[in-house]
């Protein structure tokens, strides 16, 4: 990526794929599913839903990368495409913190470490 390139893009992280990896899901308003993980960054994931959702609902998640702990985080759908089956829905996460309504600190480490192992890998 060039220079002209990378600031011209106004995302404040870049989405990465990481081969193999899988996202766990439970919604809140009902139903489970566990499907591949399309994409991500440290703030937010991209996945296939198996379930009827919109933007707003709320959503539990565990990150399943092939020889790495699970990584349990929390976020909201902000959105889901439009076109005919199959749906995509991209959740942003909550804020990381010690309050008891965000997600752990150790949680954010892990996706520190995650984007920088898998950022700028070549596959």
């Amino acid at each position: 990526m060039d220079k002209k390139q990378l600031f011209s893009d106004r995302r404040a992280t870049y989405r990465f794929k990481i081969s193999g990896a899988q996202v766990e899901y439970k919604i809140k308003r009902g139903g489970s599913a566990r499907v591949p993980l399309i994409d991500m960054s440290r703030n937010s994931v991209r996945f296939q839903v198996k379930h009827d959702v919109h933007p707003g609902y709320i959503v539990e998640l565990y990150i399943i990368i092939p020889g790495k702990n699970k990584i349990a985080v929390r976020g909201d759908i902000i959105s889901v495409t439009n076109t005919k089956a199959p749906h995509y829905a991209v959740v942003q996460f909550f804020p990381f913190g010690t309050d008891k309504r965000y997600n752990s600190l150790q949680c954010w480490e892990q996706l520190k470490n995650v984007e920088q192992e898998y950022l700028y890998k070549i596959e």
